[in-house]
């Protein structure tokens, strides 16, 4: 398999702005929108002393800036910057989907939870890696070719319940090297799991 970097391939999948998102989210030619945003934050020293944990919690966008802070302050990664960071990728969110609340999921790992590349029963998901190794997808109609999302960017999933999801784009959590770690944050509609 070939694994190709944004260099490499994935402008076509790459938007360039909110309002491009917001655009793209309509279209049926693009199952995954790539968002890049630029961090100066150095994640590594801290993430790496940090055991594996997640935080998951459904939160209203009112108080999305408490939830965040108190979260990353248990977690071991309360920065200024790091937490100003996130809560404007969580408004951006709110922004193009004009929900009350929201699923938030916040994770370190070291190990590859979705091995198989996969379509989430969801509208759309918001994944954001901000330390170590990237989500990766595959676009059906080329076989053999595996790209990987650039570090720190929105990547937006339709999922089955989006009206023009094509099931051409599938996606994975990253294979992990021995010692990686990945920093990342899932937001979801807070009624996308099914209650029990």
């Amino acid at each position: 398999m070939q694994t190709l970097t944004i260099q490499q391939g994935l402008k076509r999948f790459i938007a360039e702005d909110s309002s491009d998102v917001a655009r793209r989210l309509q279209s049926p030619d693009a199952d995954i929108i790539l968002l890049p945003k630029p961090m100066s934050l150095n994640m590594a020293d801290t993430v790496r002393d940090l055991p594996e944990l997640e935080k998951r919690s459904t939160v209203a966008f009112n108080n999305a800036e408490r939830f965040v802070s108190a979260t990353l302050e248990e977690m071991g990664l309360l920065q200024p910057q790091f937490s100003q960071h996130l809560l404007e990728d969580i408004q951006l969110f709110e922004s193009l989907f004009k929900q009350t609340s929201f699923e938030l999921r916040l994770e370190v790992t070291e190990h590859q939870s979705c091995p198989k590349f996969h379509c989430d029963n969801v509208y759309v998901r918001l994944l954001v890696t901000y330390f170590g190794p990237t989500t990766e997808f595959i676009d059906q109609n080329e076989p053999g070719v595996i790209y990987r999302a650039p570090l720190n960017a929105l990547v937006f999933l339709k999922g089955h319940k989006h009206p023009t999801y094509q099931d051409r784009i599938l996606h994975r959590s990253p294979e992990f090297a021995a010692g990686d770690k990945r920093l990342c944050m899932i937001v979801n509609f807070s009624d996308w799991m099914p209650k029990r």
